[in-house]
């Protein structure tokens, strides 16, 4: 990593007038590895997450579970989109954070 320092400046303004102080500049590199790790992390979180909502889906087919919103019944059906969709969500998160290494 590479870092460096200037010197210390002098500010007029009434925040910290009369005080130095030192900036930190951080090469870009690091920076655009620094984004490319916080993508990583993401990805992973979310392939995590929308596998949970999948296995909560396939659970609810397997044991026949009913759902109620608001007084309404969520058709069983519904379970096998919430399946499809978020197995692919997790499916290209995953991906996504294999190409990201």
């Amino acid at each position: 990593m590479t870092v460096g320092f200037s010197q210390p400046t002098r500010t007029h303004g009434q925040e910290g007038a009369g005080r130095g102080y030192y900036s930190l500049s951080v090469d870009e590199d690091e920076s655009a590895q620094a984004k490319e790790g916080k993508m990583k992390l993401f990805t992973l979180t979310m392939g995590a997450l929308f596998s949970l909502i999948a296995v909560g889906h396939a659970l609810r087919l397997l044991f026949g579970w009913q759902v109620t919103i608001d007084g309404r019944l969520i058709p069983v059906w519904l379970s096998w989109v919430g399946i499809a969709v978020a197995a692919f969500l997790a499916y290209q998160g995953f991906r996504l954070s294999r190409k990201l290494q």
